[in-house]
C-alpha cells in the first residue's frame, strides 16, 4: 500500500526538516552540555589536562635509530658511601635510576624485586 500523504506534507520532504534542525544552532550553557552527558564531560576533561610537550627536533638521520632529545646531558660527580661516581640529572625525570651493579657495590642495601 502506498502511504497517503497531504497536499503539504507532499511539498515538504522530512529529510530536509531533519538537516535543517540538526544545522540549527542552539544556545546553551557549558554547565547544561556538561550536566547531560558523563561522555562530554570526560572530553572536556581530557581537553583542558595539561602535558608535557616533547621538544621539536630539527635534523634526524635516517636509519639512526636513537631518541634526539634537546641538549647535552648535565652530569654531576657524587659520593655514595665513600665510591665516587657520575650522576646524571633530569630535572624533569620523574624516576630515580642506579646501575644495578653500582648499587650493588655501593650500598648493602637489597633490592626488592617484587
Amino acid at each position: 500500500p502506498v502511504p497517503r500523504k497531504s497536499a503539504i506534507a507532499k511539498s515538504v520532504s522530512a529529510n530536509e526538516v531533519l538537516t535543517r534542525i540538526l544545522a540549527t544552532p542552539v544556545t546553551m550553557s557549558v554547565e547544561e552540555v556538561v550536566s547531560l552527558s558523563k561522555d562530554v564531560a570526560s572530553e572536556f576533561q581530557e581537553l583542558l589536562k595539561v602535558r608535557r610537550k616533547e621538544p621539536s627536533i630539527n635534523v634526524a638521520y635516517a636509519g639512526d635509530s636513537q631518541r634526539f632529545v634537546g641538549g647535552p646531558l648535565i652530569t654531576i660527580p657524587v659520593e655514595i658511601n665513600g665510591k665516587k661516581v657520575r650522576a646524571i640529572v633530569d630535572s624533569g625525570s620523574e624516576l630515580n635510576i642506579m646501575n644495578q651493579t653500582l648499587f650493588q657495590q655501593a650500598t648493602c642495601i637489597a633490592i626488592d624485586k617484587s
